[in-house]
């Protein structure tokens, strides 16, 4: 059974009024292996790991109950600054759930009767609910001054990992400060921000990438996409974090790098559809570039937006391993040479056509990680 059809049952259930053994279809449709053989006549509840937090839901006396705990107020922590940037979150960020204060323990908590948890609904209060609790807390502890509640269950990099990356890392911050030298010599400062977009979606498709890291990678990568905030502004703020990153001591990022279970996938459903969709969007400006021989700006533009699916999307593997294979080939290819590998692979995604088997290169090696949910 496909996921999407544990999907399908959940709605049909709710539709029957079978509102517990509806719960159990969307638990299943959101992680496949947690609730196997669950007897829709006895309660629910368990806790899983979501990055660095633990989600507790439980079903039982006709009612839905889930909470979130992630982080403990102390003596130390700014309360009246972190209680402010609190009702901001309530009030912006989420729908039907809250952020609660419950002694000095801070919970996003939500509860319901079974009649009232239509699939879709529940569906976007899990998924906000975990995602955001899982965002907030690193940033939120560091910089309030508070304490993490409870420490979900992780695996650290092995040696042999942590060399891989470190190697990975030493590639990017060499080739944003090469690049980003050249295109000023030549007068193409503009480039700047497609060296930095690259650079930090780069970072952020490893699969084990947590902690402040993952929340800074993703607060940088959409306000560096983010059209309503000013060009010069947004190509400053990514200059500034580059070079932050590029100088910070190894250890401190490395930290910030292991397997976390997930509950809920952080990544959106795939389609080929979707993708295609994503790619034709540019369609207009790949056209222009190629009919112009414009090498550069169709060499950035589609590198950027690969990255950008991988970055977004639980990709099936062999999208994954083309889209890698074509970046890894590009690396260290002339523009022009480099730019006609990456339209070639847009054109084949468009016809959908993908069935050629690609090996393990740098990328797609350095990215093999254990079947985790992302």
């Amino acid at each position: 059974m496909s996921d999407l059809q544990h999907f399908e049952n959940a709605n049909e259930a709710f539709d029957n009024k079978e509102y517990k053994k509806s719960l159990i279809e969307l638990i299943t449709f959101i992680n496949p292996n947690l609730l196997k053989k669950e007897d829709a006549d006895k309660d629910i509840s368990f806790v899983q790991g979501q990055g660095s937090v633990n989600v507790h839901i439980t079903v039982k006396n006709k009612e839905l109950e889930i909470i979130v705990p992630f982080l403990k107020l102390t003596e130390k922590t700014n309360r009246v600054a972190l209680l402010r940037k609190i009702s901001e979150v309530n009030f912006d960020d989420l729908m039907l759930s809250q952020i609660v204060l419950r002694g000095d323990i801070l919970q996003f908590e939500f509860k319901a009767a079974l009649e009232l948890c239509q699939p879709n609904k529940i569906y976007g209060v899990i998924r906000r609910m975990a995602i955001f609790a899982d965002n907030y807390d690193d940033e939120f502890a560091s910089r309030y001054n508070a304490e993490f509640v409870e420490k979900a269950e992780t695996t650290p990099l092995s040696e042999e990992e942590k060399q891989k990356v470190n190697e990975y890392l030493d590639q990017i911050c060499e080739d944003y400060k090469k690049y980003s030298k050249a295109f000023k010599e030549k007068s193409l400062g503009d480039y700047q921000w497609d060296i930095i977009i690259v650079s930090l979606l780069k970072l952020g498709i490893m699969p084990y990438v947590n902690g402040t890291l993952r929340t800074d990678l993703y607060e940088y990568i959409y306000n560096l996409l983010d059209l309503d905030i000013s060009f010069n502004y947004r190509l400053d703020k990514g200059v500034n974090f580059m070079n932050k990153l590029c100088s910070k001591n190894r250890e401190e990022i490395i930290k910030d790098m292991y397997y976390a279970k997930l509950f809920v996938a952080r990544k959106k459903i795939f389609s080929l559809q979707i993708l295609q969709d994503n790619l034709r969007n540019i369609d207009n400006m790949v056209q222009r570039y190629s009919n112009k021989k414009e090498y550069l700006a169709m060499f950035y533009l589609l590198q950027i937006y690969f990255l950008r699916v991988i970055y977004q999307y639980n990709l099936e593997e062999k999208y994954i391993r083309a889209l890698l294979d074509a970046l890894d080939k590009t690396a260290s290819m002339k523009v022009k040479e480099g730019s006609k590998i990456l339209f070639d692979l847009y054109q084949d995604i468009l016809n959908g056509d993908l069935n050629k088997k690609k090996k393990d290169n740098f990328f797609t090696k350095l990215l093999k990680f254990a079947k985790i949910k992302r």
